[in-house]
């Protein structure tokens, strides 16, 4: 079955039943429909589709990279700061990044605060890719949310695939760096 069939036969008549609240097919779908997965071949297919889009096209955030990490007993309080950050943004991300409360995150005091923190504690494993990493949140993730006026739609529909890429951390400047990072903290850190 293609992907497509399989997300239209299976997956979005349950969405359309919660009115597309994943929250609520978790509290009151059947438990069928709570664990609803497409098939592996699906999975894969997607995922080879999101990493096209994402090197191609710029719309979507880069995997982690193919690496492992040994478990590592210095990394407490660089993970407390990378669930800092997902606790922070978890309110922008389940507002479907309302443009204000993209702004009033990333321009608010707390967000220098988690970032510097994240480089002042990673594990020398990751240092200089954390390091890379934060100051490109600081500054080119920024840059280009402000020319949109924060409007993450905005930005995918109208920007370019630079544009893109800036803000998703696919751009080949801090693609490797980002993905080291997202494989330690899946690993490691456990998000």
């Amino acid at each position: 079955m293609l992907n497509n069939e399989t997300i239209m036969t299976m997956l979005t008549p349950v969405l359309e039943t919660y009115d597309f609240d994943v929250e609520r097919i978790g509290s009151e779908g059947t438990p069928a429909e709570q664990a609803l997965e497409p098939p592996p071949d699906v999975q894969a297919a997607q995922a080879a589709i999101l990493a096209y889009e994402s090197q191609v096209c710029g719309t979507g955030p880069g995997g982690a990279a193919e690496v492992s990490f040994a478990d590592d007993p210095t990394a407490a309080d660089y993970c407390e700061t990378v669930a800092a950050f997902d606790d922070g943004y978890a309110a922008v991300v389940n507002s479907a990044f309302e443009p204000a409360l993209l702004r009033a995150f990333i321009e608010s005091p707390g967000y220098t605060m988690v970032l510097d923190a994240q480089a002042a504690n990673a594990p020398a494993v990751i240092a200089a890719d954390v390091e890379a990493l934060t100051e490109w949140l600081r500054t080119r993730g920024p840059e280009v949310l402000i020319a949109f006026d924060y409007d993450l739609r905005r930005l995918i529909l109208e920007g370019t695939p630079e544009d893109r890429a800036i803000v998703q951390q696919t751009d080949p400047a801090i693609r490797d760096h980002h993905a080291r990072v997202l494989a330690y903290d899946e690993q490691i850190c456990g998000v």
